[in-house]
């Protein structure tokens, strides 16, 4: 009868060990496993982040009532921008309890500066990291979604800490011009919600969403502080 028994529950873990599969890297999870504890030392003022991914960086973005956006970063398309935001983010804590101080309804959501206007910066600047500046590496393309660095018109070399979030497929104009670093892979209804905040006629929220923090986890990977202007 031992026997029996022994050789029913090998046939048992058998077949559900062919039921089961790798999770793919792509899916993203946001919602620990019971008992997890998340070690790491760029999410540690972050409560209950958990996702699982590839090796690209992952940046969540709190805001002040607790909603959360993650974006994954792509430092193969655009390195020095992606290390430049992760400095920022992790290093300097640069982005907390700032504001996505303008919005285009269902368009563009933009933030990242320091006082709250489009001329706000981190006192430095660095290349614009997209085709027009003869860096063909990066040929992402503005699709909803994904997120990309404020600059000056005039100038390809002028993005700072300022970012905007893209939430139309229909932006081919500002493709090859701008550098996308990376896109957004849990709330984009959030980004959307944030577009159609109210704002006055230069496109400025009158009662803008605050960011509590954004905080990169870097998967285990150093990258090194950003090469400036």
């Amino acid at each position: 009868i031992n026997l029996f028994i022994y050789m029913l529950l090998i046939v048992m873990l058998t077949a559900s060990m062919a039921g089961c599969r790798i999770v793919p890297d792509e899916i993203k999870v946001t919602k620990p496993p019971e008992g997890y504890i998340d070690s790491s030392e760029a999410l540690k003022d972050i409560p209950n982040v958990y996702t699982q991914v590839t090796k690209n960086p992952i940046a969540v973005f709190i805001l002040e009532d607790d909603r959360r956006i993650e974006v994954e970063l792509f430092p193969d398309k655009a390195p020095n921008t992606v290390s430049n935001f992760i400095y920022l983010a992790n290093e300097k804590k640069f982005f907390d309890n700032t504001t996505f101080h303008k919005v285009f309804p269902d368009y563009l959501v933009q933030g990242g500066s320091p006082d709250g206007t489009d001329d706000g910066t981190a006192g430095y600047y660095i290349e614009g990291e997209f085709p027009e500046n003869d860096f063909e590496q990066n040929d992402l393309k503005h699709i909803k979604g994904v997120i990309s660095m404020i600059r000056d018109n005039y100038d390809n070399n002028s993005a700072s800490s300022q970012f905007f979030f893209c939430l139309s497929d229909n932006a081919e104009n500002l493709d090859g011009k701008y550098a996308v670093f990376g896109a957004t892979t849990v709330g984009l209804d959030v980004v959307t919600s944030i577009s159609n905040a109210v704002r006055d006629n230069n496109n400025l929220a009158t009662e803008p969403v605050k960011i509590k923090m954004v905080r990169v986890d870097t998967r285990g990977i150093d990258y090194l502080k950003p090469d400036t202007i």
